[in-house]
């Protein structure tokens, strides 16, 4: 009997003939076992990938016209210890701006924060909130979105980042804010919508 086999998974299955034998039916089945391993594998993979998620509870002042770096008083999930594909935590309270990769990895980092504007914000008002890599200060790594409110505007302004990295062990993401308009500042950062960062590990450099 000649066996051919399925393009990804690479299952034998018979071809071209009539008369199906045990020993082709075995070596299938074979096949199909072994892709389920693999597909089983790869889900409990998946669900070890760590997650952590840190906030800046308290006010933190920011300065008008520089971007600030946010530094973490609150860590609400760090899974990086638990997971035997990180095997070290992401966040280190002597180092509270960082979250720092453990291992290589692939991440998808979310950010958001908010200025509370004491005054009307004005005609060039901006609320700003980026990611960075490694301390950088400027593209291509750092990654965000700008916010502008009604030049009338007072109260918080926030926007968010979603971005995604490729990281080496003991890289580094920080998130940053920076505001400008009327007020002559420093404005703090809202502590209803606080600044927030979480991380997901979502591939590893074998398949990134």
């Amino acid at each position: 009997m000649t066996m051919r086999k399925t393009p990804y998974q690479r299952i034998r299955y018979p071809w071209a003939s009539d008369t199906v034998s045990a020993a082709d039916l075995q070596s299938m089945g074979a096949d199909v076992d072994q892709a389920l391993v693999q597909t089983l594998n790869m889900a409990n993979n998946f669900s070890k990938m760590a997650t952590v998620l840190v906030q800046r509870v308290a006010a933190q002042s920011l300065t008008k016209g520089t971007l600030t770096t946010v530094s973490f008083d609150t860590v609400q999930r760090d899974g990086g210890a638990n997971s035997p594909l990180a095997n070290g935590a992401w966040y280190n309270s002597a180092s509270p701006t960082r979250l720092t990769a453990p291992a290589p990895c692939v991440v998808l980092a979310s950010g958001v924060g908010g200025v509370n504007f004491t005054a009307a914000a004005g005609s060039g008002n901006c609320v700003q909130v980026t990611v960075a890599l490694n301390g950088a200060t400027a593209a291509p790594n750092v990654q965000g979105s700008k916010y502008a409110l009604a030049s009338t505007g007072t109260g918080v302004g926030a926007t968010s980042a979603l971005t995604m990295w490729k990281l080496a062990t003991g890289d580094y993401l920080e998130l940053k804010m920076y505001w400008t308009g009327t007020p002559a500042g420093p404005l703090n950062t809202d502590t209803t919508f606080p600044p927030t960062l979480a991380l997901m590990m979502v591939a590893l450099p074998s398949v990134a």
